[in-house]
């Protein structure tokens, strides 16, 4: 083989290996992200977590919400909210209606995957709720007030 096309195939093998790195890195990095969202979630409840879910039905969802940091935007506080006050979106229904169609437990379980990520009806509902529980509301309050704002006929 000619040393030029010698040069040619190993230049093309460090561009591969060069990718396959790429790749690898950028797993691991999202993998330290959800991780590390499921352990920041575990540690941040409220010291009001346990009264809220007292004064209001759950859902029951157990699975860790994905990491705000793999998004962006309204997207990203809506996650936010989700990993933030769980005990909240988890007593809400989601009026994109999902519970139905896919299963969801509540509004809370859309933030397990990317359904929420992919939703606006489960991006506003979230952010809605996280704003008005800075502001004070009580869990029920929260609840009526994403049921007035948010609730539509089924299609």
């Amino acid at each position: 083989m000619p040393k030029k096309e010698k040069e040619e195939t190993k230049n093309e093998e460090i561009k591969k290996g060069g990718n396959a790195s790429f790749y690898i890195l950028a797993a691991v990095i999202l993998i330290i992200a959800v991780g590390g969202g499921y352990f920041y979630s575990k540690l941040g409840s409220s010291p009001n977590s346990a009264q809220a879910a007292k004064n209001t039905p759950r859902g029951g969802e157990t699975r860790p919400t994905l990491s705000p940091a793999l998004f962006f935007g309204n997207t990203a506080k809506a996650y936010k909210a989700a990993q933030e006050i769980p005990e909240v979106l988890d007593g809400l229904f989601c009026y994109c209606y999902c519970q139905e169609g896919l299963g969801h437990k509540s509004l809370l379980t859309c933030f397990t995957d990317d359904h929420g990520a992919n939703c606006d009806i489960c991006i506003n509902e979230a952010i809605r709720a996280g704003e008005l529980h800075k502001a004070g509301y009580k869990v029920s309050d929260i609840k009526t007030v994403i049921d007035k704002e948010f609730y539509r006929p089924k299609q």
